[in-house]
């Protein structure tokens, strides 16, 4: 949600397992087992295509500024033709490159070897926006920033939630905006649950923010009447209730 207008920008695609005995599993359950075993990969082709497509469908209801967000697993930047595959699913779709932005966690980005980076930049060089997600966690250092192709800093949910009680996590959220800032990036707040939360990233410049506020994360099926209530006509300040946006990550 912009700060700006209160208006939603973008969605973000979040991962569930529906499976027929277990029931609906976080990604937390096994998104680390498909890291490791190797799955992540065409998990995350398949999941690329989905969301393209569904953007799309947005895209040809009215929603033609609508962006979308998803994560990007180290493993797939890893794959050489990772490039190829995301021209391809655009192509396929007809999904505008800047409509698009991928995420990357911050610890990802502090390891990532130069063919990595060569690919990310690729990427951008498309139009696609880069996100560093989780800020604040990996410890990586400015010098990194300084050569990473990035668009936005999310600052992570840790320090969003007691940053209206801690001074250190106000502190470190204040110094994640600054530094944004700084850089001419563009800087994200995630879990914001609260409206003194929500006051206290206004006052430090943070110009994006998601969460619970907004409203939970909810089924593609259900986004369309959100955005209806939301992004639709005339942009409305203030928030009233947490069920009167769109779908985001907590």
């Amino acid at each position: 949600v912009q700060m700006s207008d209160n208006r939603i920008c973008t969605l973000e695609m979040m991962l569930r397992w529906r499976h027929p005995v277990l029931g609906l599993v976080r990604p937390e359950q096994f998104i680390q087992l498909a890291e490791t075993s190797g799955l992540i990969v065409p998990i995350g082709d398949w999941a690329m295509g989905v969301a393209c497509r569904q953007l799309a469908e947005w895209h040809a209801a009215g929603y033609a500024d609508l962006r979308l967000a998803m994560n990007i697993s180290s493993r797939q930047l890893r794959q050489e033709d990772f490039v190829d595959k995301v021209r391809l699913v655009l192509a396929e779709t007809g999904v505008p490159a800047d409509s698009l932005e991928l995420e990357i966690t911050e610890m990802s980005a502090t390891q990532s070897e130069p063919a990595i980076i060569d690919r990310l930049r690729a990427i951008r060089e498309m139009g696609i926006r880069i996100s560093i997600d989780d800020f604040g966690t990996g410890f990586s250092s400015v010098s990194v920033l300084r050569v990473f192709p990035v668009d936005a800093l999310k600052i992570d949910t840790s320090f969003v939630r007691d940053v209206v009680s801690d001074p250190n996590d106000a502190a470190i959220a204040g110094a994640v905006v600054a530094l944004a800032k700084a850089m001419n990036l563009t800087v994200i707040a995630e879990g914001v649950e609260n409206p003194a939360q929500l006051e206290f990233l206004r006052a430090q410049g943070c110009e994006m923010w998601q969460g619970y506020l907004c409203c939970p994360p909810v089924p593609s099926s259900e986004v369309r009447s959100v955005l209806g209530r939301r992004s639709g006509g005339t942009a409305r300040r203030g928030l009233t209730t947490p069920t009167e946006s769109g779908i985001v990550k907590h």
